[in-house]
């Protein structure tokens, strides 16, 4: 396959030397490239804009991930047993709040950072701190047990890597394996099937746990 950006100077579009066409037409294939629906896409100041503005989150998101504030934080959703009422479980969430900025809400900035391998460094951080978070509940019987649930983006599951970067925060987490849960969607799953089962089958030797999330939807159902 091919992606195309077309990008035009003159004949009804304003002049523009050569440099900034060739900018515009980058711009231009950078958007194809990102929407399996098309695989041509044509310069216009919106799609500009559009773009500029999806770079600097990106950029911004980048710089937070490494960053040693409060920029980036979870927050836990509990997971409810319904036949007691019992909490035995959390599903840990991102909140990203840039300072200086209103908060940028996840349909937002996951679907960005999902367009690149940016994503593989979002949820290692999210993973990571959903288990520092674990270790620092006291243990009672109320929490012993609980589980974490992140939700995973198929490109990190489809990423050779990913089992090798659980394996080395669970290493250095006093939490045991069987209190991660990891969800996955249907759409990892279809992409690429035989993958998909090799590093599921490899989370679950370690311990972890797998959940289909929106489990009865689409494929799943």
């Amino acid at each position: 396959g091919a992606s195309a950006g077309v990008a035009v100077s003159g004949y009804g579009s304003k002049d523009v030397g050569p440099e900034a066409l060739l900018r515009m037409a980058d711009l231009a294939v950078y958007s194809a490239k990102l929407d399996p629906t098309e695989n041509i896409a044509v310069y216009d100041e919106e799609l500009d804009r559009r773009l500029t503005h999806q770079r600097s989150l990106e950029s911004a998101l980048t710089a937070a991930l490494h960053a040693s504030g409060d920029e980036l934080r979870l927050v836990f959703q509990p997971i409810v047993r319904a036949v007691d009422g019992a909490v035995h479980g959390v599903e840990a969430l991102l909140r990203w709040s840039p300072p200086g900025r209103a908060a940028v809400p996840p349909d937002v900035f996951i679907p960005i950072a999902e367009r690149s391998d940016l994503i593989l460094d979002v949820d290692h951080w999210v993973i990571g701190h959903a288990l520092r978070h674990m270790e620092r509940w006291p243990s009672t019987g109320a929490t012993e047990e609980l589980t974490v649930s992140v939700n995973v983006s198929g490109r990190s599951l489809l990423d050779r890597t990913f089992v090798d970067r659980v394996t080395s925060l669970l290493a250095v987490s006093d939490v045991a394996a069987s209190r991660l849960q990891i969800e996955v969607t249907e759409t990892a799953l279809v992409s690429d099937l035989d993958l998909a089962a090799d590093q599921l089958a490899e989370l679950r030797a370690l311990g972890v746990r797998v959940v289909i999330d929106d489990f009865g939807t689409g494929y799943t159902s």
